[in-house]
């Protein structure tokens, strides 16, 4: 199965089954990144057919036995072996395992009370000490004919060489079959384990929806943080499970029950992605503290720098984490963070709510969410009342559009929204986009002019829905990433204005992509296009690395090339 492709769930769900049900001896090994569900996904699949056990009374397991260990701190092959002897149990008792004694433990209690252990102590050993050295010969024996599951393989301190040793004697000399459960990325000498013990291998990595189908299951508010987590592409079942534990408090604590639904939307906004970039390891995703800082204009560089900041770290990374971190927030929506929005990430963070902070900062915006609301449903009767109104009032409307069409240059969004609802108020739809493509021909090469977090729009509740869906799609036509050449060709030829993230992008200009982009200027507009270039340093001084680069590019040229020579002293370039 190849790596880093997502796979039906339902395809894990079948080869181990396959494998539980098979008689030979074997070892499955089920790798992946933490979190994405490689142990819930085995058990649940262990449980069910347990369960069908049960109901048949004909048990589909190729085994009687079970016995779990998680190799999270175990440091010796003795631990390793108490813990398979001590956890194994009848198979269809698996789910009482944790919860009681099993025939180890009473085993081991009963030999403490025998003449054994008196005789040890008198001897001035522990008791205890001696059954478990007992239980450390005789476990490995004990344990044939089991499904052994090893789980959290990398995070033992025990030589592979020795785990090596104990999976192949379960397998060749006991009939067991091995489940292994491991993040490969995090072990050493994986390809020893694979070249010579693993039967089979599954590779896991399943797709969103199946991640939160795991997770979630028709919860209240379900739908839309399933759409969220989705959006994100959240697949770590830990994150999920940490997301739908506080959606849980939420609830149990009356804090969302009377939100508005503009202001519950928002919660759950700030609920999945102060989750994800609280748990995820993905450097694509900021860290917390960069979302809570809030201020993204002004901190990103300082916290990146102190988060990922060391030695191997070169200002190109720092500048692609920069230009991640931008893309994530704007996708996610979050332009600003409001009170509201603090509160909930301090509420991520500590792990549990403070009710009355968050239900005292919700109340006002849930009272403007209604007022909001109310106004809606005015508009809507209003409109209604379309049929019944004089020509007289659409006449200045019909002036408006003149002017609006006239002077559509030296117009920004609000102008253009305050006219689309008049307009729309009146019912006329062919005028209404007929001002919007007046809009979008006049300025469609201005991305700001279609961005939605204009400061006229910092509070969307007054953009037009209709209008700001049609400024968003285009805002994202226009903002697709252009090339190094089409950058330069913007700042020589057309002066087109460069905002924060295309700035980003220019920064990682070098020498040779000057080059490439005059090599693709015609002759009328060489001369222009070069003095726009240099002139960057006098212009902005976010640009002059531009003027920089233009220069030496000159100056490598006239070093073999009498005729750039003269066009870099034409141009007050000293080589």
């Amino acid at each position: 199965m190849k790596d880093g492709v997502a796979v039906s769930l339902e395809i894990y769900q079948k080869q181990i089954r396959d494998f539980l049900v098979s008689e030979d001896a074997g070892v499955l090994a089920i790798r992946g990144s933490w979190g994405s569900g490689k142990t819930q996904t085995f058990n649940n699949i262990l449980d069910g057919l347990v369960a069908e056990s049960k109901r048949t009374g004909n048990n589909p397991i190729a085994r009687n036995h079970y016995a779990y260990v998680s190799l999270f701190g175990v440091s010796t092959i003795k631990d390793l072996k108490n813990k398979m002897y001590t956890s194994k149990t009848k198979i269809e008792e698996k789910e009482k395992n944790n919860r009681s004694l099993n025939h180890a433990a009473k085993f081991a209690r009963s030999l403490k009370e025998t003449t054994l252990g008196s005789i040890a102590n008198r001897l001035g050993f522990s008791s205890g000490d001696v059954i478990n050295e007992m239980i450390s010969k005789i476990s490995l024996f004990t344990t044939a004919e089991t499904i052994v599951c090893l789980d959290d393989l990398e995070r033992t301190n025990i030589e592979s060489i020795d785990i090596l040793g104990i999976v192949s004697e379960l397998k060749e000399q006991l009939n067991c079959k091995i489940i292994l459960i491991l993040n490969e990325d995090k072990i050493k000498n994986y390809s020893e384990y694979k070249e010579k013990v693993i039967d089979y291998e599954i590779y896991f990595n399943i797709k969103p929806q199946e991640a939160t189908g795991i997770v979630f299951n028709g919860e209240p508010h379900a739908d839309n943080i399933i759409d969220l987590c989705h959006h994100f592409e959240i697949t770590n079942i830990r994150i999920l499970k940490k997301i739908k534990k506080l959606h849980f408090e939420a609830l149990e604590k009356n804090i969302i029950d009377q939100l508005q639904p503009n202001v519950l939307k928002r919660f759950l906004l700030i609920l999945v992605t102060g989750n994800l970039c609280m748990y995820s390891s993905d450097p694509k995703i900021p860290s917390f503290d960069y979302l809570k800082a809030g201020d993204y204009e002004n901190l990103t560089m300082s916290i990146i720098n102190k988060k990922y900041g060391n030695d191997d770290s070169t200002t190109e990374d720092i500048k692609k984490l920069k230009l991640n971190y931008t893309r994530f927030i704007k996708g996610a929506g979050i332009y600003r963070l409001s009170p509201f929005d603090s509160a909930v990430l301090d509420s991520i963070e500590s792990g549990f709510y403070d009710q009355d902070s968050i239900k005292a900062i919700s109340e006002p915006l849930n009272n403007q969410a209604k007022r909001t609301e109310a106004s809606k449903n005015l508009y809507s009767i209003l409109k209604n009342l379309n049929s019944t109104l004089d020509s007289e009032y659409i006449k200045p409307i019909k002036e408006a559009i003149k002017f609006f069409t006239e002077n559509v240059t030296d117009l920004r969004q609000n102008d253009l929204n305050d006219l689309y609802i008049v307009i729309d108020y009146f019912g006329m739809d062919a005028e209404k986009y007929q001002i919007y493509k007046t809009y979008k021909s006049a300025h469609s090469q201005k991305a700001a002019r279609f961005s939605i977090n204009d400061e006229y729009f910092r509070t969307q509740s007054e953009l037009h829905p209709e209008l700001k869906n049609l400024l968003k799609d285009y805002y994202l036509i226009l903002r697709e990433t252009p090339s190094k050449i089409k950058l330069l060709e913007d700042l020589a030829i057309s002066d087109k204005s460069m905002d924060d993230e295309l700035i980003i992008l220019i920064e990682e200009i070098e020498v040779g992509d000057i080059e490439k982009f005059l090599l693709s200027v015609d002759i009328d507009n060489f001369r222009p296009a070069v003095e726009a270039l240099l002139s960057h340093r006098n212009r902005d001084s976010r640009l002059e690395h531009i003027s920089q680069l233009t220069s030496e590019y000159f100056k490598r040229r006239a070093e073999s090339d009498k005729k750039a020579e003269y066009l870099a002293s034409t141009f007050n370039i000293i080589t």
